[in-house]
This record gives C-alpha cells, sequence and structure tokens, in this order.
C-alpha cells in the first residue's frame, strides 16, 4: 500500500465539506422567514397585532427597537419585534421535560422592520423546521405554532394583495 491518501477517505472527507458548505450557504434562507409588504411599517405592526389577537393569541411585549437605539443614541430604521403567545401552545411545551429545554425560544415572535432603502420586510423564525431537529412533543407543538402564526402573515399578504 502506498503513501497515498485513501480514495475513500478522501471522498468522505470531500463530500462532508461540501455538506457543511451547502447547509452554510442555505441555512440563513432556510431558519428565517421573510418578505416584503406593501404597508407601512406602522401600518404593518397594527394589521400584525390586530390579525394575532383575533386569532387567539396575547401581546406580552411589543418591542420598538429603533426606539431603545435612538435612546442609546444610534439612529437606525424601524425595527418592531412582536412577542406572541398561545398559552396552549406553550403549555404543551412545558409539561414536557423532554420538550421544557425549547423554552428558550419563548414566546414565539414576529418582526417588521424597514430596510435602508425604505421597504418594509415581515420576518420570523421557521418554528416548523426547528421543531423537526427536536422531534418529539416540541416538534408537534411547533408545527401547530408554527402554522399558526404563518396564518397570521397570510391574513396580512390577503389584506394587501400580496
Amino acid at each position: 500500500m502506498s503513501g497515498g491518501i485513501n480514495p475513500v477517505a478522501g471522498g468522505i472527507v470531500i463530500g462532508i465539506v461540501l455538506t457543511l458548505i451547502v447547509i452554510r450557504m442555505f441555512a440563513a434562507r432556510l431558519m428565517i422567514r421573510r418578505e416584503v409588504v406593501t404597508l407601512t411599517q406602522d401600518g404593518a405592526v397594527e394589521a400584525m397585532l390586530e390579525a394575532a389577537v383575533a386569532r387567539g393569541w396575547s401581546v406580552p411585549t411589543v418591542h420598538h427597537l429603533h426606539e431603545s437605539s435612538r435612546e442609546a443614541g444610534q439612529e437606525i430604521p424601524a425595527a418592531t419585534v412582536i412577542e406572541l403567545c398561545r398559552p396552549d401552545y406553550a403549555a404543551g411545551l412545558l409539561e414536557s421535560d423532554d420538550a421544557r429545554a425549547v423554552c428558550a425560544m419563548l414566546p414565539c415572535r414576529l418582526a417588521v422592520y424597514e430596510t435602508t432603502s425604505g421597504a418594509v420586510v415581515i420576518s420570523r423564525m421557521n418554528v416548523a423546521l426547528m421543531g423537526r431537529l427536536f422531534g418529539g412533543v416540541a416538534q408537534r407543538v411547533m408545527t401547530r405554532a408554527s402554522s399558526a402564526s404563518e396564518e397570521i402573515v397570510a391574513s396580512l399578504r390577503r389584506s394587501w394583495g400580496g
């Protein structure tokens, strides 16, 4: 046997490296959903709040990140994070010790932000995909929560004709 690299081992290493590169290239697009809307920043935030409450979500907090930044002496385009809670979904995660680890991701969040070019974007984590990574109870609950929060965005899309 010569001192060269084993072709099988070399192929495995190349396959692993290429897989990691592809994952890195697409991870952000898979993990965060976003879409440009034709509403104003304030209009999109108000519409999301109304749609969420109409669908049984509570809104524990709304973070106006641009206002907090302004108070700290920084000017950034408008960015608002809306925290949403469905106690029935949260309870499903908190009842199981195995699923409880994902409580660090509670409550669900939707964001509305302006780009530097003035576009208004809605973004949110792909909660269903995250749930698949955990499996079990977390997957079932996070898939339901994802569907329900996506309905909020879909209702806005219908209202702006997107």
